[in-house]
């Protein structure tokens, strides 16, 4: 019992490369994904640059993506009850604020707010993306636009390169996180 008007449009590639939400959602999450997953592959070795032991740097790593844990699920149902766009720019805010956090690395209190921001934030990066694109482009259209606008997610990688980069240059990671807070910024926008 669906009439024309509760369809939801046939998503293209030629289509989608000319919707803007298309490109703006692609490049958020690639921004934020880039940042989340190269500092939580490097945040054991981050709390051993800033001066704590191994096992204290696996405890905080542990805490922080048992937090994600928690955010990937709280994110989600924010989605449920508020507008999804203005819950996923709180989301990669907090990233890039828990990220500035992390900046402050002679701050035990910083440190803690940083485990708990970005971690907490971070885990709704995944756990909302799908929820966006289905909201913004119709659940019956959703495997079509979600194939394309995965393929962002490889921005992923450079992170990788970002934080190595970083470290090489310059022995610390600060130069990598302060990148991240501006690609924080851009994605919240």
């Amino acid at each position: 019992m669906s009439s024309e008007e509760d369809q939801d449009p046939e998503w293209t590639l030629a289509r989608l490369i000319r919707t803007g939400a298309f490109w703006k959602i692609g490049i958020a999450y690639g921004l934020v994904t880039m940042c989340a997953g190269s500092i939580m592959f490097q945040l054991a070795p981050r709390f051993i640059e800033i001066g704590f032991d191994r096992r204290r740097a696996m405890l905080m790593l542990a805490a922080t993506a048992l937090l994600g844990t928690a955010g990937k699920y709280i994110w989600g149902v924010l989605c449920d009850y508020l507008e999804a766009r203005r819950v996923v720019a709180l989301s990669m805010a907090l990233t890039g604020l828990g990220v500035l956090f992390g900046l402050f690395s002679n701050s035990l209190i910083a440190l803690w707010l940083f485990i708990i921001c970005f971690g907490f934030s971070m885990g709704g990066t995944m756990s909302t993306h799908p929820i966006i694109t289905a909201d913004l482009f119709g659940r019956n259209s959703f495997a079509a636009v979600y194939k394309y606008l995965f393929l962002f997610l490889a921005l992923e990688t450079i992170g990788f390169f970002i934080m190595g980069l970083s470290f090489d240059h310059t022995g610390s990671y600060n130069t990598a996180f302060i990148f991240y807070i501006v690609t924080c910024t851009i994605a919240a926008g």
